[in-house]
């Protein structure tokens, strides 16, 4: 289990101002950097009265030279996977990646994470 404040400082210590946390995804993505918004569903009842908080994590990154893409992708993915499950979270996949409509060399892959908390443990 973690908290959603834990699992931001996290993210932040590791991607520094490569992450982003947003309330709806962006208009556009300047990579390499990751994005964090709320998914869909964003927080559902948990087990024994804890709350499940799902958010989606887009990677960016640029494609412009192919090989090099396939590496920050997949570096960037792997960092996300490790610091989520740290932090007590569950990293569930990045999904292959898709070009965003107005730039073919930026490339977009999604991916989640979920964690429980219960709700006491929010704090402020």
């Amino acid at each position: 289990m973690t908290t959603p404040q834990a699992l931001e400082a996290a993210l932040a210590a590791e991607f520094g101002g490569d992450v982003v946390f947003l309330p709806a995804p962006p208009a556009t993505y300047y990579p390499p950097q990751v994005v964090v918004v709320p998914d869909d569903p964003y927080l559902a009842p948990g087990t024994h009265g804890t709350v499940e908080e799902r958010w989606r994590v887009t990677v960016a990154v640029s494609f412009k030279e192919p090989r090099a893409g396939f590496g920050t992708l997949r570096d960037l993915s792997l960092r996300l996977a490790t610091t989520a499950q740290k932090a007590g979270a569950v990293w569930e996949e990045t999904r292959g990646p898709a070009p965003t409509g107005t730039n073919t060399q930026t490339v977009l892959a999604e991916g989640a994470v979920r964690f429980k908390y219960p709700p006491t443990d929010l704090g402020s």
